[in-house]
């Protein structure tokens, strides 16, 4: 009897401590569309808590291409919620994908939940390149060479390069791209001191699905140390 007595305690107990419930509004699988950008795109999800103590979400975490990162804190009590921003970059993917962002909770029901969602990536302008690093010396130039292809079924003619901070010039090839054309374009820098200059090179077209297309530059400058004499006497 005492014991019977004991372990409908320990249920009662049990019971009055609660659990937390992880809910996810619009459920846990979602679409990005079409992609014509080759920039990170981001969709922010709301987490309720729907039980009757706190929600604790740890290790927020996504397969290649995606990240999840909570924009709230990990810990929501009863009847809160929190902001998951999951962003998606697809530069070095095509066609259609399938990517996942999976967390742990202390849910006893949803102790591991997963997000999946799809998109579908039309590179309609391609660049050989997802950044531009270049080494030189002060007040010495350096030059890389990006090539842009029209992988779309009409001409796309750019409007307009430009670079910001203006260090970097450029200088193209050709401004309109046929069907399964190229364009090469020449970035040049010189520099006056040691240290990095940090860009953007933005490219804008004339397509009204990809008006504009960016990639960050990086521009190392260091002195290269001269041969020295012999050390003097001390």
């Amino acid at each position: 009897m005492l014991r019977r007595i004991f372990f409908l305690t320990v249920i009662a107990a049990a019971a009055a401590a609660g659990q937390p419930a992880f809910e996810i509004s619009g459920g846990k699988s979602f679409d990005f569309g079409e992609l014509f950008t080759l920039v990170p795109v981001f969709r922010e999800l709301t987490i309720r808590n729907a039980g009757d103590d706190t929600l604790r979400i740890r290790d927020v975490s996504g397969s290649c291409g995606c990240t999840g990162m909570l924009l709230s804190n990990s810990d929501i009590p009863p009847g809160g919620s929190g902001v998951l921003r999951i962003t998606f970059d697809p530069a070095k993917f095509s066609g259609g994908v399938e990517k996942v962002v999976s967390m742990h909770t202390n849910d006893p029901k949803e102790p591991n939940p997963h997000i999946t969602f799809t998109a579908e990536i039309n590179r309609i302008l391609e660049l050989d390149q997802d950044h531009l690093v270049l080494y030189t010396e002060p007040d010495s130039q350096t030059n890389t060479v990006l090539n842009i292809r029209n992988r779309s079924g009409i001409p796309v003619r750019i409007t307009r390069v430009s670079s910001s901070p203006p260090e970097l010039t450029t200088e193209l090839s050709t401004n309109l791209l046929p069907p399964g054309g190229e364009a090469s374009l020449l970035c040049s820098i010189r520099p006056s001191a040691p240290g990095i200059i940090r860009g953007d090179l933005v490219i804008e077209t004339d397509h009204p699905s990809v008006p504009v297309l960016s990639l960050r530059y990086f521009c190392y400058t260091k002195r290269t140390r001269t041969a020295s004499g012999p050390s003097p006497d001390r």
